[in-house]
């Protein structure tokens, strides 16, 4: 994430792209909980359009600028981090990462169902699933975080498995 002129952060923006240049899994999954953090030290609020007067010769022009859901973008960082790493979920044996995993999306199935009932306005009930999905992925990359520090994840070590090259 890289923050433009008027302070704003531009969500997709990267460091690294593609090059000869090899990272094995653990290298992008630091990367991204570097982009994670990124989008966590913003202000999480919802899309919104913002005017901008422009002095174009002699006369004013009204620009528009969209700004993003930077909640939708930390929902989707988390989401992607948890892809990541699925396939270490398996040596979690003493923490129970996948019965949490399990309880958490059952949880979230049944909490859409009562949101969507308790709202009859799509908008409104898109801004509450939005806020409620939020505060239940903060807590997920919590989790996420403890798991990977029980199997000792970021320790040095071997990359077996996890190496690209």
């Amino acid at each position: 994430m890289i923050p433009n002129q008027d302070g704003n952060v531009e969500i997709g923006q990267h460091d690294f792209g593609f090059s000869k240049e090899q990272y094995s899994i653990k290298e992008i999954i630091l990367r991204h909980l570097r982009k994670i953090s990124d989008i966590a030290c913003e202000e999480l609020q919802k899309s919104y359009w913002q005017k901008k007067p422009i002095k174009v010769g002699d006369s004013v022009a009204i620009m528009e600028v969209y700004h993003p859901d930077t909640r939708l973008s930390y929902i989707g960082a988390i989401d992607f981090l948890l892809d990541m790493i699925r396939c270490k979920i398996p040596e979690d044996s003493a923490g129970n990462f996948e019965n949490f995993l399990q309880t958490y999306d059952e949880d979230e199935n049944r909490l859409f169902e009562e949101c969507k009932g308790e709202f009859s306005d799509k908008t409104e009930l898109k801004n509450e699933w939005i806020e409620i999905k939020l505060e239940r992925r903060r807590k997920l990359f919590g989790e996420i975080m403890l798991m990977l520090d029980r199997i000792d994840y970021f320790e040095g070590g071997s990359e077996e498995g996890f190496t690209d090259k």
